[in-house]
């Protein structure tokens, strides 16, 4: 849902072959005063330098409403938090290889540029 989402309402700004989605449970948590019947969603994207801030508000926007939607029976029964953090990165050492480019005809971001 979340790939999909990113896909569709970034409209070829994120390419589909650099999509990564990444889904951990964690088993030692706290949250508030321990009560077990507390739940939290954290989500982080992590996105290259070199999107508008225009493009990233439509995108992840898009995404945050989805994922709502998605939790919204269980938000609605249990005491529940959910947050999201778009993080840019690009100043930073950084090592990539992927060939999923190939299959969907994108290049990386820093190709697009040159």
């Amino acid at each position: 849902m979340i790939a999909r989402t990113v896909i569709e309402a970034g409209q070829g700004v994120f390419p589909t072959a650099g999509i990564r989605v990444r889904a951990l449970e964690l088993k030692d948590y706290v949250i508030a005063d321990d009560d077990p019947e507390y739940a939290f969603v954290s989500l982080t994207v992590r996105v290259a330098k070199g999107r508008s801030e225009e493009d990233k508000a439509r995108t992840f926007g898009a995404v945050w409403e989805a994922v709502k939607a998605h939790l919204a029976p269980v938000y609605a029964r249990r005491f529940m938090a959910i947050n999201m953090d778009v993080e840019e990165f690009g100043d930073r050492l950084a090592y990539k290889q992927n060939r999923l480019h190939e299959k969907f005809g994108t290049k990386p971001l820093a190709k697009l540029a040159s």
